[in-house]
Parts: structure tokens; sequence; C-alpha cells
């Protein structure tokens, strides 16, 4: 027989108290920093022809979308639509995949934020870097004549990781990029990518001197798949690890010749469970790197690439977590990859029937649920926890991927919201997507709440205004 509530208290092995101060506030959350990467030949015409996934981002509250996508995007042509080289990534492209202007009509219809990605390296390779800074300052120009309103700009993506353009090369690429495109509208929010690690050095650097031609001679000359494979087969086999090694180190060296021009750091992180631990660490290094560098300047900070290195049980835990750490260490935006596609990470909808996974449920409450700011959170224990306030309501999230046993949590919440007499809990658990969500609604007393929570579940729990 089922254990009553009281008397499953009772077995509880533990207890963790968790004090939310919701009068004071650490910053605030912006609406789209709820984001995600729309693949143009993934979430193509096809799969979005029948209108469920347009309603299931909408319903999921995603309030970014970035396109064309991450690598792609120097491999892309955003007039045409097409691949400036069809024998390398995605290896299509077409009328059949989602053009620019379909792009920008499903922002519209599920009210997200565009972000678009620039072609650098396709440019670059063909030594015409002016030419690609006319292209994307065309494309500025497009939007413009549109009224299509895009204010996120990144240049490049991921372009610490190929052998194209050294960190010194690609500032110099930024800085003409950045005159072409200011040039066109001046407030635009246009960004630089590089490494989570401050000490990353990129790629090009640290391919052997004597190997560096010939990696750039097969890039140049990319005429068929084989061709694509023996290039990266070469470019690994020559490249010289740790990535730390070298003396001339990216971020550094990006903020100080092109820093003054730019307004936003990208940064991407495909992350095992157990850098969890260093993340904030590491993005506040990032952070203070570019506040020295450029005291004057308030940077938009973007993590618009992230997920786990591999696919668990687990996943949708260590997700909700690095969402919680991407938010109290200040960034503004972030969007998962992917959204959808076959793929050996987790996603937010089903690639064939577009079920919503179980992180698109966690997702889409803490899209909706915390807003206004985050405030502190302060608790010793097993639970990971995080929480928002805004007018109305007070949010907390709680991660139980580190609980061994049902644990019973105790919220106590400070503050002028400390009034509220209920409280709704809602959980979740299971896998990708065969997973069960559970919502009650539990009596506040003294501005304090308790409740079990049970090995791998995220839990979320709103007082609420209008349940108060």
């Amino acid at each position: 027989m089922a254990l009553s509530f009281q008397a499953a208290m009772l077995f509880a092995q533990t207890t963790q108290t968790i004090v939310i101060k919701a009068d004071e506030k650490i910053h605030a959350i912006r609406p789209d920093f709820w984001g995600t990467n729309l693949l143009y030949w993934i979430d193509d015409d096809a799969s979005l022809s029948d209108g469920g996934l347009r309603q299931g981002i909408k319903d999921a509250g995603l309030r970014l979308l970035r396109y064309p996508g991450g690598t792609v995007a120097d491999n892309f042509h955003w007039r045409s639509g097409t691949l400036d080289n069809i024998n390398m990534f995605p290896f299509q492209s077409g009328a059949a995949e989602t053009d620019f202007d379909e792009f920008i009509a499903l922002c519209r219809q599920s009210r997200a934020e565009p972000m678009c990605v620039l072609n650098t390296e396709s440019w670059a390779i063909k030594n015409d870097v002016k030419g690609g800074a006319h292209e994307a300052a065309e494309w500025l120009r497009y939007c413009k004549r549109q009224h299509y309103q895009v204010k996120y700009w990144e240049i490049g993506n991921e372009t610490y990781w190929h052998p194209v353009l050294s960190a010194s090369e690609y500032a110099d690429l930024v800085n003409i990029y950045a005159d072409s495109l200011k040039n066109v509208d001046p407030e635009i929010i246009l960004g630089v990518n590089g490494h989570w690690d401050i000490d990353f050095v990129g790629t090009k650097e640290r391919i052997r001197p004597s190997s560096l031609s010939e990696v750039l001679a097969l890039r140049r000359n990319i005429n068929s798949r084989a061709d694509h494979k023996q290039y990266e087969t070469f470019t690994k086999k020559e490249t010289t690890l740790p990535i730390t090694s070298g003396a001339q180190k990216w971020w550094p060296t990006v903020a100080a010749k092109c820093g003054d021009k730019i307004d936003m750091i990208i940064v991407h992180w495909y992350f095992a469970p157990a850098q969890l631990d260093l993340v904030a660490e590491k993005l506040n290094q990032l952070q203070r790197l570019w506040k020295n560098a450029h005291p004057a300047k308030d940077y938009v900070f973007n993590m618009s690439e992230f997920n786990v290195t591999t696919k668990t049980p687990q996943s949708f835990m260590h997700l909700t977590e690095m969402m919680g750490l991407l938010l109290n260490t200040g960034f503004d935006l972030s969007a998962i990859w992917p959204m959808r596609m076959e793929y050996k990470k987790p996603v937010l909808f089903n690639y064939k029937d577009h079920q919503p996974s179980i992180f698109n449920q966690v997702f889409r409450r803490l899209s909706n649920q915390l807003t206004g700011h985050l405030v502190p959170v302060s608790s010793t224990g097993p639970l990971h926890a995080y929480a928002a306030h805004s007018e109305g309501q007070t949010s907390v999230v709680l991660s139980g991927r580190k609980v061994k046993e049902a644990l019973s949590a105790t919220l106590q919440l400070e503050g002028t919201s400390s009034g509220r007499r209920k409280c709704s809990v809602w959980r979740i658990s299971g896998d990708e997507f065969d997973y069960k969500m559970k919502e009650e609604l539990l009596p506040v007393v003294g501005g304090r709440v308790t409740f079990l929570v049970h090995p791998s579940e995220v839990v979320i729990a709103v007082f609420n205004k209008s349940t108060g």
C-alpha cells in the first residue's frame, strides 16, 4: 500500500532547508535568455508544414532562435539559402530547407527573438574577408528594408576550433566585419566567439608548423566528401594537445585587438557532469578578463550552444542545473543545441513526431516561471537550487541528481512574499521521451513549505500570488 505523505516524510533519511531571499535582487532575467538552435536543414519546410512544431516552439517558451545553426553558418550564404561547399557539413541545401524569410516568419509566430550567425570561414579561405563583410552588411540591409529587426549577430561559429584563422587573424576579420555592419546599423549587438577556458589556444596556433600549409591546402580543395574526411583527419592528427598549449591565448588576443568594436561575448560548452562544478568559476574568469580589458563596456554574455557530452538518463537534470549556473553567473542569453535532430545528445523535440522531451517539459516551466529577477538561495546539501522572483510569484528550481534516497526539502521564503499560504509543486522524472509529471498544491505556514524530493527528479515550486 502506498505511504501517505506524512508517513513518507518520516522515512526520509535527511532534510535540507533552502532559504529564498525573495526581496534581494541579483540581476534581471532577460526574456530572451530562453533559446535554442533552429537548424535550417533539419527544421525545414516539411517539418514545419503541419504547424505542430511551430506550436511546440511557442508552447516551450522559446524566446530566442539561432539561425542557420552552428558549423553550417560558416558554409552558408543567406541570400540563396545554400551551402558554399556542398561537400562540407551539413552536405545538403536547397529550396526544401528553411530560408531566412521563413525563419523570420517562424520567429514572429512564436514571439521569439532572432539571432543570426555570419559566414566567416568560407570568405577567409578564399582570402576575401572584405567580400564576407559585404555579404554580412547586405544581410543586415535586407533586414532593415524588410523591417525584420534582427539585433543579435555572431561573427562566425567556433572559429577557435578550425585551422583557417588564428586568434589574431580572427580579430582582424572582426574589425572589418564590425566596421561594415555598424555602418549599416550602429545599434546591433555584435558578438565574437571563443572557448569557455580563458587559457585556450586556437587550433591554427596548435597545428605543427611543418603541416600548416598542407592543412590549408586540403581545406581549399574539398571537392568530395572523401576530401572533407581527409582534411578533418589530417588536421586532427597534426594538432597538438592539450588545448591550452601555446603562448597566444585566444580570448586575451581577441579582447586586445577588437574588443572596442563588439558588444557580445559568445561561448559554447558541451559539458561532462563533473564539469558542472567548474562552470561558475570558468565563466566568471571570462567575464573578469573582458571587464579588465574594457572596463567601460557592458558586454552581453551569450552561451549560444550548450549540451551534455553524452546523453544519460540524468541529462535532463544536468541541463536544468546548467541553466541555473548560467543565470547565476550573469549570462544574458543561452541557446541549447539542438532543438531537434537524430542525435546522441538530448533534444527538445523528438525528430520524427515532435513529441516534447523531458527537458522540454522542464524548459517550458523555467521560461514561463523564472521571470523578473534572480534572487539569492542559501542552502547546504545534495539538492541543487536556484530561484527567481517577480511581482506575483517566487519560483524555486530543485535538481535531485545527487539525492540518493527520498529527501525532505523545506523551502523557507523570506521577505514581503513570506505571507503566501499555498505553493504549487511540480515534479518530473523518467527518460527522454518516457517520463512522468505530477503537480500538487501544498500549504505554506510562516513562509515555509516542506515536501519530498526523490532521486533523479526535478522539482519546480512556485509561490504564486493567486494562490496566496
